[in-house]
C-alpha cells in the first residue's frame, strides 16, 4: 500500500521578506503570504486530500486553510510537523548569522550532503533530529489508521521540513530543491516496507 504525501511550504512572512531565520518563532503571514496560498488552492482543489496535517504554527496553519479553499477536509495539528528548533540562530538575518557564527555557516545549513547530515545551530537543533522527528510522525500516521492505497494527505509545514524529507528519499534529487513559499512536493510512502520514494513538484 503507497500513501501519497503532498508536503507544502507555507506562505510569505515579514520575517522571510527580510530574511531572518524563524525556526520555531511564531511568525504569522503577511498579505503576500496570503496571496502565495491563494495561488497554491490552485493546486491543492486538484487533489482529493483525506486529510490535512499541519504544523502547529500560524504561518502553516493559516496557509493551509487558505489553501483548502473552504473545502471540507479534516485538518490535524501537531508540533511535530514544525520546522527545525534554530537555536541562537532564531530570528538572525543571514549577514549577522554569517557574522556572529562564520561565513561558512548558511552553506552548511543548506547543504545536502552526508558530512553536513548532523549539522546544527548553537543550541538548535540537529538535521538528522528535525527528519526523525518529522518522519516518526508521518509514518505513525500512516500505520495507525485506515487508509487505502493511493490515499492523498496534504502537509502543511516548513521550507527545512520540505528539504528534509524530499532529500531523505529514494529518488531525490542530486541537487537541493528550491524551497519558495508555497512550493508543494510529492513524496509517497510505501507502508509496509516503510520506504520514501520521492515523485516530483507538482
Amino acid at each position: 500500500m503507497i500513501l501519497r504525501y503532498f508536503v507544502f511550504r507555507h506562505g510569505e512572512t515579514d520575517w522571510n521578506l527580510q530574511k531572518k531565520f524563524q525556526g520555531h518563532t511564531d511568525i504569522p503571514l503577511n498579505a503576500n503570504g496570503m496571496a502565495q496560498a491563494l495561488v497554491l488552492a490552485e493546486k491543492i482543489q486538484k487533489l482529493q486530500l483525506k486529510v490535512i496535517l499541519s504544523s502547529d504554527l500560524l504561518r502553516a496553519i493559516k496557509t493551509a486553510e487558505i489553501a483548502l479553499g473552504g473545502r471540507t477536509v479534516p485538518f490535524r495539528i501537531h508540533a511535530d510537523l514544525r520546522e527545525t528548533h534554530l537555536g541562537d540562530a532564531e530570528g538572525l538575518t543571514h549577514e549577522e548569522i554569517n557574522s556572529r557564527f562564520g561565513e561558512d555557516i548558511i552553506l552548511k545549513w543548506k547543504s545536502i550532503a552526508t558530512e553536513d547530515f548532523h549539522y546544527q545551530f548553537p543550541n538548535g537543533e540537529k538535521k538528522s533530529d528535525h527528519l526523525l522527528r518529522l518522519r516518526r510522525f508521518l509514518e505513525a500516521y500512516a500505520h495507525s489508521e485506515s487508509h487505502q492505497s493511493g490515499d492523498q494527505i496534504g502537509v502543511s509545514t516548513h521550507g527545512g521540513s520540505l528539504v528534509r524529507l524530499v532529500h531523505s528519499c529514494e529518488n531525490a534529487p542530486d541537487t537541493p530543491i528550491a524551497i519558495p513559499n508555497c512550493a508543494i512536493h510529492e513524496i509517497n510512502y510505501v507502508v509496509p516496507e516503510r520506504r520514501w520514494i520521492y515523485v516530483g513538484e507538482i
